[in-house]
């Protein structure tokens, strides 16, 4: 039905709307052309110098085009006209129909006051007013009067009408007969017309379908725990007393072989409780009737618990004669009560004795918190948090989220969430961090929120100490790499400039020393010795000065030292290798440099020592702010992780910490047999 009224209006809004905006069209077009005529006209006018009546005939030619304007315009005005109202009324025809046919009762109300205009066919039907009194009605008052006196604000507030009427409620009718009916409503049937629509659907026959299945499985639930019943009657005058069988099957007793006098009852009955239903019985003859509980010892000493309600008969001149009484045996229920408590006592203990904190939230409020949580927010009990407002122990920084959240929970508007950090605030105001998570509780239609809280504020501190820690290791491991460094460049220094000039001094004394002796002497021969092991020692001298600190480095950049290093350690063990450079490496700052150095220096020092590679290949790539380096051999391999769990070698651990000082990345990865791959990214824009 909605879909065809929909359809209906929309046709009705689109002529409406063509009906407002032809006049702007048309009178957008009409100015346009005005102007152009104007300025047209003029130019021309002045270009062919027209004498002055042209301006005269100008004007006429324009109000007879205004006039033809002008009625074609109101002719078609007239025709949107006569369209749009055609439509109107075929809505109108057609909302008619279907409210009128409908089989749900239905009420169309003015929305400001509420009052019923319009009631149908099946309206009239069900609730047994006529239309004349329905008119008489407002749609308030088709509701129970427990429900009238939640809606009696919308009077003064009709704007939320749709909300609060709708939904399952309790409808009366003329009669007084209760309905529970599904209302809809909807306020925007008539776009521009201040009405509502109401429909009630009767589910009255699925409410008491509901109502008998509950009291039937409530019946059932309570006889499996209700045990025998039976009666007992005992006159007041010859004390003779009648009991039914089942008593005797609760005792345990034979009725034929066992005479069961009210004495023997009460020795039958437990000690503790005897004294106290002889007291019952005179009671009750006194008071007229009594309700109590006792228990009774069977003959294999079990205990049974009766409960049991006693009453007095009189006779036709309203004496008492006879004390009446009815028991049922609640063995299994009180079993199953003390089954719970112990369980409950179980829980509680268990709930207390966990090592964190849990909350019971209801509407707002703390209604139960176990040790750990009293132990979290200083309270010296549980009773020191209950009925505390929940929201005082949230950090302001998260109170409301917090909050708004717990009153969605209760709603159940939104899901449970896992363990999430926070703040919290204890009860003398100090903050620490903890992670909280989130139970919903449903208990009889009530929702409690139960919270999980784990303190780790101390987690936290000892996390922040050993990042603390972390951060200075870092800066200490720097440091020393730095240290190093310079103790290498002034070692090499030293070897270049102090030891290297000396054997330099020494060679040249030797060879002036050989030119002035004789040719074939000892001691020529013997100064010719020395001068080459001076040249040996001078070798050696520059080679070590080299390792420790490249010249090239400094003097050619990365990529020349790189060169010499790979000739002077894999040229000489007779390695073939590749190096591959993409980029500009003259731009690197002087740690990248040396970083990257390091790296492939203790790399191609590993291949020379251990891998007995074929071939190694290094590639060097600068882009985007970062110096991509890659060494790969072919050589035998090793476990990466047994030599870093064993800490055999102090070069792999050398290169990460040189390329964590400069906050970059490296990955090695080998397979025994088949090689090893040294990738390290270092971040350029970082260090310059």
């Amino acid at each position: 039905m909605f879909m065809r009224a929909s359809d209906i209006a929309n046709r009705v809004s689109s002529s409406r709307n063509a009906l407002l905006s032809a006049p702007w069209r048309l009178v957008l077009i009409y100015s346009v052309l005005s102007i152009v005529w104007i300025i047209g006209t003029s130019m021309l006018i002045k270009h062919l110098q027209l004498p002055e009546w042209s301006y005269t005939f100008r004007a006429l030619v324009f109000v007879l085009f205004t006039a033809i304007s002008g009625w074609w315009f109101t002719k078609r005005l007239t025709q949107i006209a006569i369209h749009t109202q055609r439509l109107i009324s075929e809505s109108e025809g057609d909302y008619r129909a279907l409210f009128e046919i409908h089989p749900a009762p239905m009420w169309l109300y003015d929305k400001n006051s509420l009052a019923i205009v319009k009631a149908n066919e099946a309206a009239c039907r069900v609730y047994g007013y006529s239309a004349a009194q329905f008119a008489q009605l407002k749609v308030i008052d088709l509701y129970a009067p427990e429900e009238k006196d939640e809606l009696s604000a919308l009077s003064h507030n009709p704007g939320v009408a749709s909300q609060q009427l709708s939904g399952i409620r309790r409808h009366v009718c003329r009669s007084g007969a209760a309905l529970d009916v599904d209302v809809l409503c909807h306020e925007h049937i008539f776009k521009h017309e201040p009405y509502g629509l109401l429909m009630a659907q009767n589910v009255s026959a699925h409410f008491e379908l509901e109502k008998k299945l509950a009291h039937s499985l409530k019946q059932l639930e309570l006889a499996q725990h209700i045990g025998m019943m039976g009666y007992w009657e005992r006159d007041l005058v010859s004390h003779a007393i009648h009991w039914s069988p089942e008593l005797y099957s609760i005792l345990d007793l034979d009725p034929q072989q066992d005479e069961l006098t009210f004495e023997r009852f009460l020795s039958l009955i437990h000690r503790d409780d005897r004294a106290r239903m002889v007291r019952v019985y005179q009671e009750a003859v006194a008071a007229g009737q009594t309700t109590h509980e006792y228990r009774v010892t069977r003959g294999n000493g079990e205990l049974r618990h009766v409960f049991e309600r006693a009453h007095v008969l009189e006779d036709e001149r309203g004496h008492a004669k006879a004390l009446f009484g009815t028991f049922i045996d609640v063995s299994e229920i009180k079993i199953a009560e003390q089954a719970l408590a112990r369980q409950q006592k179980r829980y509680e203990h268990m709930i207390d004795s966990l090592p964190e904190g849990v909350l019971i939230i209801r509407q707002g409020r703390v209604t139960y918190a176990n040790n750990a949580a009293c132990h979290m927010f200083g309270g010296q009990s549980g009773a020191g948090l209950n009925a505390l407002d929940i929201s005082q122990c949230f950090h302001s920084d998260y109170r409301d989220r917090e909050v708004d959240r717990l009153n969605a929970l209760h709603k159940g508007l939104t899901q449970e969430q896992s363990f999430r950090h926070m703040k919290l605030l204890r009860l003398d105001g100090s903050v620490f961090e903890a992670e909280l998570a989130e139970i919903l509780l449903e208990e009889h239609g009530q929702r409690d929120v139960q919270l999980l809280i784990r303190d780790i504020s101390q987690a936290s501190q000892m996390r922040h100490d050993l990042e603390t820690a972390n951060k200075s290791l870092q800066r200490l491991s720097q440091r020393l790499i730095e240290v190093q460094e310079l103790e290498r460049r002034q070692l090499a220094r030293d070897l270049h400039d102090d030891i290297g000039q000396q054997l330099t001094g020494i060679k040249l004394h030797l060879q002036r020393l050989v030119r002035k002796l004789d040719h074939g002497s000892e001691i020529r021969t013997l100064a010719t010795d020395l001068s080459q092991s001076v040249d040996d020692a001078l070798a050696k001298v520059r080679s070590l000065s080299l390792s420790l600190h490249p010249l090239q480095l400094e003097t050619l950049g990365l990529e020349a030292a790189v060169r010499w290093h790979l000739s002077q350690f894999l040229g000489a063990a007779h390695t073939q290798w590749e190096l591959n450079v993409e980029g500009r490496l003259d731009n690197l700052s002087a740690n990248i440099s040396v970083v990257a150095f390091r790296l492939i220096q203790e790399a191609v020092n590993n291949v020379a020592k251990h891998s007995q590679a074929a071939s190694v290949r290094i590639n060097l790539s600068h882009d985007a702010g970062q110096l991509r380096l890659e060494v790969l051999d072919d050589g035998c391999g090793f476990d990466v992780g047994k030599a870093s769990q064993e800490a055999r070698s102090l070069g792999l651990t050398s290169m990460h910490e040189r390329v964590a000082s400069l906050k970059g990345s490296v990955r090695i990865s080998s397979i025994p047999g088949l090689g090893t791959r040294i990738a390290a990214v270092l971040p350029v824009s970082d260090s310059l």
